[in-house]
């Protein structure tokens, strides 16, 4: 994953990764660049591209998976850990935090996954559409039980009673078991965006303009809140936004380090 700076360029981009199906049944990876928009200077943009569902993910360090197609089109966001990913042609490519892989090969031979050095990972998950091409594997496709944490922490900014915004810490349950580890239940999506902010980005009081989970890639981000602790949410964090009213918050950079962030749009 790469976002280039916002700085000197008209037009700033974001690179990620894609596993894709080729048209002779193999499996390769492909860089695919996405444009942003300058909103302002110290913001840039992407459009609003399809999204159905966002989920959380917990993988223990031994989880290795030989050929296999992806169940369906979604992003794979790496909050900690890494995962290594093997096509067809013998590639290897490792996905740390901040990283992101869209996986779309769900035909032909599929790819190799499995936990980088042993190690577990955390992982989000989007879903790009409602088409599911296969079942994924439960926990009666493991050798044993995934082990682990029950729920992610996340942080959160609502609206308390005073109307001031509010800080505060969650924990998103890990409710079911599948081969790749232990899921949360998804949250339904609109849709999402890559954003971009500069180091020198200082929002001032505002309110969100949608409930949104904010999944920052590089940099992170400071939250100042009128009520609960100032949250500080490193590259890898989960930040919900919801304070649709009221007072608002005050979002900063990190050391004066640019940001880079997929905005996950809630539906509701």
């Amino acid at each position: 994953m790469r976002a280039d700076s916002a700085a000197d360029m008209t037009e700033p981009t974001f690179t990620h990764t894609r596993t894709i199906a080729t048209p002779d049944g193999q499996s390769a990876f492909e860089d695919v660049v996405v444009p942003l928009v300058r909103d302002g200077p110290q913001r840039a943009i992407s459009q609003t591209h399809s999204a159905t569902a966002l989920s959380f993910r917990y993988t223990p360090g031994e989880y290795a998976w030989d050929w296999h197609t992806a169940p369906r089109r979604r992003l794979i966001v790496m909050l900690a850990g890494a995962l290594e990913v093997i096509t067809s042609s013998g590639e290897a490519r490792r996905f740390g935090v901040g990283d992101v892989l869209e996986v779309t090969d769900t035909t032909g031979q599929g790819h190799i996954s499995r936990s980088a050095n042993g190690e577990p990972f955390w992982s989000a998950f989007v879903d790009l559409d409602t088409e599911v091409a296969r079942a994924e594997p439960g926990a009666e496709a493991c050798r044993q039980r995934p082990d682990g944490p029950d729920a992610i922490v996340a942080f959160r900014t609502t609206v308390a009673d005073s109307g001031a915004a509010r800080n505060d810490t969650i924990a998103v349950p890990l409710v079911d078991i599948r081969r790749s580890g232990r899921v949360s239940d998804d949250l339904p999506l609109t849709g999402f965006q890559i954003a971009w902010a500069s180091g020198d980005l200082d929002s001032g009081w505002h309110t969100t303009g949608r409930r949104q989970v904010v999944l920052p890639l590089t940099g992170g981000m400071d939250i100042e809140a009128g009520e609960g602790p100032r949250i500080t949410v490193p590259p890898g964090g989960v930040y919900f936004s919801e304070d649709l009213t009221g007072a608002g918050h005050r979002t900063r950079a990190i050391a004066g380090q640019s940001r880079t962030a997929i905005f996950a749009h809630l539906a509701g």
